[in-house]
């Protein structure tokens, strides 16, 4: 009996094993046909040619079609329905919608018929800032000597507007701190308060890491520190 037993089970074991797995459900297909593709290719089956695998793929009502061996596909307007927006670098974007292009300087509209019409304008490889040149794409010292700008495509710059902050310190012992320039070289003119001189003095503020003895005008300082009627 106990061998009769053992045998079922391996039996049902070995059944269990090579049961048939659940087919998956096939992939929903969305109505229309793709349209016909006048592309004559060789079978280029690189990567970056499939931009879709299947209609779930595509946004709306577009499918994923083949152009050219099956290799190269994509997502598209069904065959006789009016395009619904266009695709460009990625995106989707609406009929009528303005964008800008992958130079980062021309413009791009998406037209009626799904397709994308840019501009075509000569791009600026450099930008121009406070009398200097630099390199598309190269970053670079702000005036105030703290903040950082970048040169961007078509010539335009951005910086960042971080607060150039100082140490300051309350009262007028900010007057007997000693004259900081700060490891920044933006030669920014500053005045600073020379206690054992007792008057105000020009320097060169480098832009950062600064402290509270850094005045605007000489007015502002002596009014901040001189105590006597000397003024250098």
């Amino acid at each position: 009996m106990r061998t009769l037993v053992l045998v079922l089970l391996c039996v049902f074991s070995v059944l269990g094993t090579y049961a048939p797995k659940r087919p998956r459900p096939p992939v929903k297909q969305k109505p229309g046909v793709c349209p016909r593709s006048d592309i004559i290719t060789t079978c280029d089956c690189r990567p970056e040619n499939i931009k879709c695998r299947g209609d779930q793929d595509c946004p709306g009502v577009q499918k994923c079609c083949s152009f050219g061996c099956g290799c190269r596909t994509r997502c598209v307007n069904p065959a006789g329905q009016p395009p619904t927006g266009c695709r460009y670098n990625g995106k989707t974007y609406k009929i009528g919608l303005e964008f800008r292009a992958r130079d980062g300087c021309n413009r791009c509209r998406c037209g009626r018929n799904g397709r994308v019409n840019c501009t075509r304008g000569r791009c600026l490889r450099v930008c121009r800032y406070s009398r200097k040149v630099y390199r598309v794409g190269q970053t670079f010292r702000a005036r105030d000597g703290c903040n950082k700008c970048r040169c961007g495509a078509g010539g335009r710059v951005s910086c960042s507007k971080r607060r150039c902050g100082k140490n300051r310190v309350k009262g007028r012992y900010v007057c007997s701190q000693p004259k900081v320039v700060g490891p920044c070289e933006a030669r920014i003119p500053r005045w600073w308060f020379n206690k054992k001189a007792n008057c105000c003095l020009r320097f060169y503020y480098g832009g950062c890491k600064g402290n509270g003895n850094n005045f605007k005008t000489k007015t502002t300082c002596l009014r901040r520190c001189k105590t006597r009627s000397y003024v250098k």
